[in-house]
């Protein structure tokens, strides 16, 4: 079992991640896409987030962790984007 300290979390991202976007020969840079996962674990430091919420994240927010051969991302609290709302 997992127990981040303070106002970090453990998420499980979702594995679906899209190409990278083209604009004509452009290709758009990895920076721009925002990343989906669910909250495993929650420290208790934490304001408003829970374990099983859907959040959005940064392609380069927080720390890569594999445990138990899965990827897990260690994340602060203040590096999530959006909670999405279950039902709506």
């Amino acid at each position: 079992m997992l127990r981040p300290m303070r106002n970090w979390l453990v998420i499980q991202p979702y594995q679906s991640q899209p190409d990278p976007p083209v604009i004509g020969a452009l290709i758009v840079p990895e920076i721009i896409y925002v990343h989906e996962g669910e909250i495993i674990a929650a420290g208790l430091g934490r304001m408003g987030l829970k374990v099983g919420d859907i959040v959005a994240f940064g392609s380069h927010s927080g720390i890569r962790y594999y445990y138990q051969g899965k990827p897990l991302l260690i994340i602060r609290e203040e590096e999530i984007y959006l909670v999405k709302e279950k039902g709506g």
